[in-house]
């Protein structure tokens, strides 16, 4: 015989019986944690509605309320004088003016992030027109430069006076802006 090849022991066939009931361990964890979570959710279902009754049962009716009475009316005595010295309000024209009539580009000239979002929500808020909010052709200008058309130069007043609140207002005309007017905000 020639090439023999020398006996060779197998080992024998084992069933692999602790596979099996490992799966089936984990197939009864498995089962019991839907369980928990299925009933964990039941409860919290069950515990909101009865919050909820006990929440409609609790109220209470409005208590009545009592008549106001009548008080004594004051007797005038001495004489009356004025504190403060009235001033008239600046340029009659602009207090009667629609700002919803006046086209406002925003300009930001001052590089800081969001300054020209800030002045137009002021304005929005008070009635403009905004159109473009845009950077300006430079970051550095200060304070707040008010630009208007000439057919519309009662409203650099007006704006002047609602942006006066944010800092150093100045304003200009000029007739070859693309807008009503414009605002630069500046540092």
């Amino acid at each position: 015989m020639k090439d023999e090849v020398p006996f060779q022991d197998f080992p024998a066939y084992t069933e692999q019986t602790a596979s099996k009931s490992k799966a089936v361990g984990i197939f009864l964890i498995a089962l019991l944690v839907i369980l928990g979570v299925v009933g964990g959710l039941y409860l919290l279902g069950r515990n909101k509605s009865t919050d909820t009754k006990s929440q409609v049962s609790v109220t209470k009716a409005p208590s009545p309320t009592k008549e106001p009475t009548e008080t004594p009316s004051a007797t005038p005595s001495g004489s009356i004088t004025p504190s403060a010295k009235l001033t008239p309000s600046p340029s009659g024209a602009s207090t009667n003016l629609d700002r919803s009539k006046l086209g406002v580009a925003i300009l930001n000239g001052s590089g800081v992030a969001g300054a020209a979002s800030k002045t137009s929500a002021t304005l929005k808020a008070l009635g403009y027109t905004i159109g473009a909010i845009t950077n300006a052709d430079q970051f550095t200008y200060t304070g707040i430069t008010v630009v208007v058309k000439k057919a519309k130069k009662d409203y650099g007043d007006l704006l002047k006076k609602d942006l006066s609140g944010q800092g150093t207002v100045t304003v200009t005309v000029d007739d070859t802006i693309g807008t009503d007017a414009q605002v630069i905000v500046g540092k």
